[in-house]
C-alpha cells in the first residue's frame, strides 16, 4: 500500500512539472518570446487536456487510497494528499494572470459598476496593464463578493480607480 502511495505521488509530482512547464511554455509562445511555429496549437490543447485529465484521475485515485481513519492532528497532514496540485498552481503563476482579472472585477465592484457590464480591460486601475483578457465577468454574485473583498485588503487599492 504505501509503495502505491509513492508511485501515485512521484506520477502526480512529475504529471505537475509536465504541465506547469507546458503552460510556461505555451504562454511564453502566446508572447512571442519563444517560438512554437513548430507545434500545433490543438496539439498542445490536447495533450494540456489530457494531461490534466491524466492528474484529476491520479488525484482521485489518491484520495480514495487515502481515505483518513483518524482526523488530521496536524496541519501537514491535511495538506499532504493535495500537495502535487499545491506544486502545479505554484509552477504555473507565470503563466497565467486570472488573479489579476479577480482584482479588477473586485476593483469594478468597488467602484459601484457592474461587473457583468464592464469589461476589465475597459476599466482603469494600476493593474489594468496586466490583464491579457477584455471581458466582463463571468462569475457568480458569491465569487464576485470574494474578488470584492481582496481587491479591498490589497495594497494595490492605494487610490480610486476610475472608467478610461
Amino acid at each position: 500500500m504505501i509503495l502505491g502511495q509513492k508511485v501515485s505521488f512521484i506520477a502526480a509530482l512529475v504529471l505537475s512539472i509536465v504541465l506547469a512547464a507546458q503552460l510556461i511554455l505555451t504562454e511564453l509562445g502566446l508572447l512571442r518570446i519563444v517560438s512554437t511555429s513548430g507545434f500545433s496549437i490543438l496539439l498542445n490543447k490536447c495533450l494540456l487536456g489530457l494531461e490534466f485529465l491524466a492528474l484529476c484521475g491520479l488525484y482521485l485515485a489518491w484520495l480514495i487510497q487515502l481515505r483518513p481513519v483518524a482526523i488530521a492532528s496536524r496541519f501537514t497532514e491535511l495538506l499532504n494528499p493535495v500537495s502535487a496540485f499545491l506544486a502545479v498552481c505554484w509552477l504555473s503563476y507565470p503563466a497565467t494572470n486570472d488573479i489579476y482579472m479577480y482584482l479588477q472585477y473586485g476593483l469594478i465592484s468597488l467602484n459601484q459598476l457592474n461587473s457583468y457590464l464592464t469589461k476589465a480591460g475597459d476599466f482603469g486601475s494600476s493593474i489594468t496593464n496586466l490583464i491579457d483578457w477584455n471581458q466582463s465577468s463571468t462569475y457568480g454574485v458569491v465569487s464576485l463578493l470574494f474578488f470584492l473583498i481582496s481587491s479591498k485588503l490589497s495594497e494595490i487599492n492605494l487610490f480610486r480607480c476610475s472608467t478610461r
